[in-house]
């Protein structure tokens, strides 16, 4: 679909925050406009009362473009410039949007994370312009093992590594049943996602990036997805270099569905892209995986899945994708066998990625632990804060139940028997629906 262009407009960025807590005041509109009289009527009073209800509970992110003045009588707004962060801050403090009956209303952390050509504030979807609209459904800062997203573009709804696990065992705990229940809702996203996908990217075969025919309880059964799997187009890695585990996956896998899953490495289709085999990890060590690149005018995503910013082959390879957008695993700082030397290499590499695009988002092996956003913390602040997490992008707070098992099992003990009991689907996770992270 192409939008008619809109005057004196340019992006301004980052409502994940807002977007999440607006949907809770069931604000989700769809505006497109070819001139300021038809955006109009977005601004009436009862939009404006939820704005201001949730205009709190906002907290502030860096921002990199502002209004240069405030809404006068919602008939433009001047182009805005480049700011450091204290200058955007500072002017959006002054920011005030009339209603229809003139009634000024401060929103004083308001981002709008896209205001291009489309004007979207819904729960569900983050947008990062022209169109192209990120949903990521499963990592472990959202609770679960996976890097699973959905990518929304002109005609094609893209679904990567739809899969999720739990790590089997922690420090020699099973998943506590409030990881459990995560794993359940990010399961049943997975599914609602890919009942209309148009296609579906599988970066490698490890268990938590892909259905799985042997499934555990805690991963998502392929019988569950298969009928959903039967229609898109698959885009999937090549097993030339795999283990054998992995080349076992993908070949049921494909049996199970009865599709070829044709290796994709190298190929363009469309908006999409697929890098050759990059390592998993660092070279020699994990076999590989394959990147994807999705393209929506001037704007382009990577899903970079398991390079843990340990090579750089992936690297090299995205930067000449030259996206504005990344979503990628972040080195394993929860394994004691990550040398020094490993992790200056890793801190070397994301400082150079985030310091050439607009988003760096990192997660997966990063977020096994709380050491492990504690570097993330530390780092992103050595980039302006263009490095966040997945939680972050979509504006929900972080929720590390792997990283905190121990904790959950002494808040909260579980009944002996219990995940026996929940493998044969005589137990369920109604008591252990909590969503709030330990203080």
């Amino acid at each position: 679909m192409q939008y008619p262009p809109l005057p004196n407009l340019q992006v301004f960025e980052e409502l994940s925050p807002a977007l999440g807590a607006l949907y809770h005041y069931h604000v989700d509109l769809s505006v497109f406009v070819s001139d300021w009289s038809a955006f109009r009527p977005m601004f009436h009073s009862g939009f404006l009362e939820a704005v201001q209800k949730v205009s709190g509970r906002l907290r502030r992110l860096p921002l990199s473009s502002i209004f240069d003045e405030p809404f006068q009588d919602a008939n433009g707004i001047a182009v805005d410039e480049l700011s450091s962060q204290a200058g955007a801050n500072a002017k959006l403090n002054q920011v005030r949007l009339d209603s229809l009956d003139s009634h000024p209303v401060p929103v004083p952390f308001l981002y709008l994370h896209c205001f291009y050509k489309v004007i979207t504030i819904s729960g569900h979807w983050c947008n990062i312009g022209f169109g192209v609209r990120i949903e990521i459904i499963g990592a472990e800062s959202l609770g679960v093992r996976g890097l699973c997203c959905v990518v929304e573009t002109d005609g094609r709804k893209v679904v990567i590594d739809p899969g999720v696990a739990l790590g089997y065992r922690r420090h020699g705990l099973l998943p506590h049943p409030v990881q459990v229940a995560a794993s359940e809702r990010v399961k049943a996203a997975i599914g609602r996602a890919l009942e209309d996908a148009t296609d579906v990217v599988i970066s490698h075969y490890h268990g938590e990036h892909h259905p799985m025919v042997n499934a555990n309880p805690y991963q998502l059964s392929v019988g569950r997805v298969a009928q959903s799997l039967s229609h898109p187009r698959l885009w999937a890695k090549g097993t030339q270099d795999l283990s054998p585990n992995q080349v076992y996956r993908a070949q049921a896998l494909a049996q199970k569905i009865d599709r070829n899953l044709t290796a994709s490495e190298g190929l363009t289709d469309g908006p999409l892209s697929f890098s050759p085999p990059v390592p998993h990890g660092e070279r020699g060590r994990g076999g590989t995986v394959m990147m994807t690149r999705i393209e929506e005018g001037k704007e382009v995503f990577v899903h970079a899945s398991d390079i843990q910013m340990l090579s750089n082959e992936a690297i090299e390879q995205i930067l000449a994708w030259h996206p504005g957008v990344v979503l990628a695993s972040g080195p394993p700082i929860y394994l004691p066998s990550l040398t020094p030397a490993q992790r200056e290499a890793a801190l070397r590499r994301t400082l150079m990625l985030a310091r050439r695009i607009d988003r760096l988002i990192l997660d997966h092996h990063l977020m096994r632990s709380e050491e492990g956003e504690r570097w993330l913390d530390r780092v992103s602040s050595l980039t302006e804060h263009k490095l966040i997490c997945a939680a972050d992008f979509m504006g929900q707070d972080r929720n590390l139940l792997e990283a905190e098992r121990v904790r959950w099992y002494k808040k909260m003990p579980v009944p002996q028997g219990w995940h026996e009991a929940y493998a044969r689907g005589e137990a369920n996770t109604r008591d252990y629906r909590i969503v709030e992270r330990l203080p």
